[in-house]
């Protein structure tokens, strides 16, 4: 699968994979118990969902990443990690400025 600006993609990376539900425990995040904790993940079909349909957000010579319904994934443009995808992040969503009435 390519990218909407032509990267190939070549895989996931250590770090993203923990955003996949049922992947594998993620023990960088741990509660007061030292139990990992939960966190958000996103299906592999969103995943692509992102990629393909996303608005292109972030494009310079280290990453080009793409963001679509709350999500971000970054893919890597550097020389050891090319095509992986190296992040993948719930986005903030940015308040709507309400109209002041009359």
């Amino acid at each position: 699968m390519k990218t909407k600006q032509g990267t190939k993609l070549n895989g996931l990376s250590d770090h993203s994979i923990g955003r996949i539900p049922g992947a594998r425990h993620d023990y960088s995040h741990l509660d007061k118990k030292g139990n990992p904790t939960l966190r958000i993940s996103i299906s592999v079909k969103n995943v692509i969902n992102v990629i393909k349909n996303g608005e292109l957000t972030e494009d310079n010579s280290k990453a080009e990443g793409y963001s679509l319904d709350g999500w971000k994934v970054v893919i890597s443009k550097q020389k050891k990690t090319y095509g992986k995808v190296v992040t993948i992040k719930p986005q903030k969503q940015k308040k709507k400025k309400r109209k002041k009435r009359d």
